[in-house]
């Protein structure tokens, strides 16, 4: 007999014997084995698994089994009694491959499912399954053994018995996750979901789309081989990317040890076009019509934390780069790190000033003013969160005002509660500022607020020109020293309770008094324009120095001949106080006129009284003032106030040639009587227009003036 004969009748008879199977099983009905299936299920987890709907059989050389309504029981203290229904269970295996004992399932289809994951008051998931107990030690100590044996075996077999998944597709699925605990409840909701392979040691193609909570979401991507996933291979592949509220997130990278979450290693790429639209998609708050946002860096899993490498983040032309590391084994996390950009332009990020329907605060009605400094209390409580220690470098820094600061280096120190700025240096208006900052919130008691700070000749025309200001004045080399303690847990308490010193002194510079009295909104400069007699002739007032010195006790600021302005033809000298708790201030200011100058003193009308809300001063003119002037505030201010216009006026105080000297406390005022000539007679010079034109304007302008100067 040929060989081929043989193999033919073979063929015929396998053929056969697969047709006669095929008939068999399709005249049994499968649905006899409901019961079988629900009591298996139950023994092997100890809930009830129950099946509604009718069990169908498609027999092929591929045959496919289908389940409907499908439940499978809650823990007993569950909020409902199912934990998962479904509506459609559909697999479909393929029949020769059984013979050499692999399971290759061509599909595995969910249709349905409705998944309920809790957590009761102890902290006990329902996924948490209560098995059936062994009767009898000797079996529980056996089958404890036969379970160790069976594990090492899979483990040298490389687990090769699990089935072979070549496609799992999930359709219309609600995940819930519930706290009993805690109240927290979230809501997934897949639209579909579904991971295909060519085969088991395949990449796996994964796509979907649905809903977390509100979020809608889209992903797609590539993972490793299964085979790889479940026997630990050193290197598991990841290539994923993910769509939600219009943000984009592209990862790709390897996991090492994904069973542990370890040795991850990632690139991570988000991409978001519309900042604030995806802001408010995730209930967040965002400034309006923000640049688009790119973030880039590889992320990797560290002793205790995470790292972040090869950071770059961009925010239209706002950048950012460097490396962090986020330690999670400490009592707080703790970010440390380096950063460094190009440029952060503030005044492009962040909200522009509203109009004057803005000026008031929230809450308060337009009749009420507004507040200078903010009553709300400040966030302090996230310092607690977290500790920080981060170098940053940046080579320009655009406040919101748009004034531009260079070369910006510093050091951030974030310890449980207490917040340190220090050192930190930079460049401005072709001068240098030094400044050291401390927020200290640690304790219980009222934050601690410390700044020291130090500017080394910062052109004072250089630094308007960058904020709008335009050609009001040229030049003026400006020093600031300030050296401020406060308390408080909101801004206005921290201003109302400042001590220590602050001063600002400006060198020779030119001032264009056009440009002052078209839209300045500088007080210092509106002050000097309405105390300067000369401002209507003259197009440019010569600046040879200028001086602020305040010292600060409880939140009032005084000034006892601290306030002065020097120029050829006259000089400004004012005391006073201002409370920055009361927001009011009460001030006296004095012009003077110099020798040479062509302009009769005694004629001029040149003490003025400033007081009330720093939003809103009143101003008054002392029609005495041209003779007899008071000049020096000590006395009123060690008792209490300033009262120079409501008592007694004194003697005219004579000006030293350098009236900044003497409010910098570098040299004393003299006092003398007035010339015999002055005395006698009142000078034959030509009057000037009516005195109180010199402070024409000044009370209208000034509310707006105070209200730039803090930046209102």
């Amino acid at each position: 007999m040929r060989v081929r004969t043989v193999l033919k009748g073979l063929g015929i008879a396998v053929v056969a014997a697969v047709v006669a199977v095929a008939a068999i099983l399709m005249s049994v009905d499968v649905n006899q084995y409901r019961g079988v299936i629900e009591e298996q299920a139950e023994a092997a987890t100890g809930r009830d698994l129950s099946i509604g709907g009718p069990i169908e059989l498609s027999i092929s050389l591929s045959p496919a089994v289908v389940l409907q309504d499908v439940a499978f029981a809650n823990a007993p203290w569950g909020s409902r009694p199912e934990m998962v229904t479904a509506r459609r269970l559909e697999a479909q295996v393929e029949l020769l491959p059984l013979l050499s004992g692999e399971i290759k399932v061509k599909r595995l289809v969910l249709v349905g499912p409705d998944v309920l994951l809790e957590v009761n008051e102890d902290g006990v998931g329902n996924w948490a399954l209560d098995l059936p107990a062994s009767d009898g030690a000797a079996e529980t100590a056996a089958a404890e053994t036969a379970a160790e044996t069976a594990a090492d075996e899979a483990a040298t077999a490389g687990r090769q018995a699990l089935p072979d998944l070549q496609l799992v597709r999930v359709e219309d699925a609600v995940v819930v996750y519930s706290d009993q605990s805690t109240g927290e409840k979230r809501s997934l909701s897949l639209a579909a979901l579904e991971a295909a392979a060519q085969g088991w040691n395949a990449p796996l193609a994964v796509q979907g789309s649905g809903q977390l909570d509100d979020l809608s979401f889209s992903l797609a991507g590539t993972l490793g081989p299964l085979s790889d996933l479940v026997n630990q291979a050193t290197v598991y592949p990841v290539v994923m990317k993910v769509e939600a509220a219009g943000a984009t997130v592209n990862v790709d990278g390897r996991i090492e040890a994904p069973e542990e979450a370890r040795g991850i290693d990632l690139g991570i790429a988000v991409s978001v076009p519309e900042p604030t639209a995806t802001a408010q998609a995730f209930n967040a708050t965002a400034p309006a019509d923000l640049p688009a946002l790119r973030l880039d860096g590889r992320l990797s899993d560290t002793q205790g934390g995470w790292a972040v490498r090869n950071l770059a983040a961009s925010l239209g032309d706002t950048s950012l780069a460097g490396a962090l590391t986020v330690t999670l084994d400490g009592p707080r996390p703790k970010v440390t790190g380096t950063l460094s950009s190009p440029l952060i332009d503030l005044a492009a990020l962040l909200p522009s000033k509203g109009g004057e329907g803005d000026a008031a605060g929230a809450g308060q009605s337009a009749d009420t003013p507004s507040r200078l400094f903010p009553d709300t209390p400040l966030p302090l409580a996230g310092l607690k969160a977290a500790d920080a220690n981060v170098e940053l470098a940046v080579s320009r820094l655009v406040l919101p005002d748009g004034m531009a600061l260079a070369d910006v280096t510093g050091k951030v120190s974030l310890s449980n509660g207490r917040l340190m700025v220090a050192p930190a240096s930079a460049r401005a208006g072709g001068g240098t500022v030094r400044a050291e900052v401390t927020l200290d919130a640690s304790s219980e008691a009222a934050p601690a607020v410390a700044l020291t700070l130090r500017t080394e000749d910062v052109k004072l025309g250089q630094v308007l020109a960058e904020v709008g200001q335009g050609d009001l004045i040229q030049k003026g080399p400006t020093d600031v020293r300030l050296d401020l303690t406060g308390r408080g847990a909101s801004v206005a308490a921290i201003m109302g309770s400042l001590d220590g010193g602050a001063v600002v002194s400006v060198g020779q510079g030119t001032i264009n008094n056009d440009a002052v009295r078209s839209w300045t909104q500088d007080i210092a400069l509106r002050l000097i324009d309405s105390l300067n007699p000369f401002a209507s002739k003259d197009k440019y007032t010569v600046l040879q120095c200028g001086v602020v010195n305040l010292s600060l006790q409880n939140g009032v600021a005084t000034s006892d001949r601290g306030i002065a302005v020097q120029t050829p033809k006259f000089h400004v000298t004012g005391s006073g106080t201002v409370n920055l708790g009361t927001e009011t201030l009460d001030m006296a200011v004095k012009t003077g006129v110099r020798e040479g100058a062509g302009l009769a003193t005694a004629n001029l009308a040149n003490l003025v009284r400033l007081r009330g809300p720093l939003t809103d001063p009143s101003l008054a003119v002392d029609p005495l003032g041209a003779a007899r002037t008071a000049v020096s505030a000590g006395a009123a201010i060690a008792s209490g106030g300033l009262s120079l216009l409501a008592e007694q006026v004194i003697e005219r105080t004579a000006e030293p040639e350098d009236v900044c000297a003497v409010a910098l406390g570098q040299a004393p005022a003299r006092a003398s009587q007035p010339p015999q000539d002055q005395q006698a007679a009142p000078s034959q010079a030509p009057a000037p227009d009516n005195p109180l034109d010199a402070v024409k304007g000044m009370g209208e302008n000034l509310g707006e003036g105070l209200k730039g100067l803090f930046g209102r």
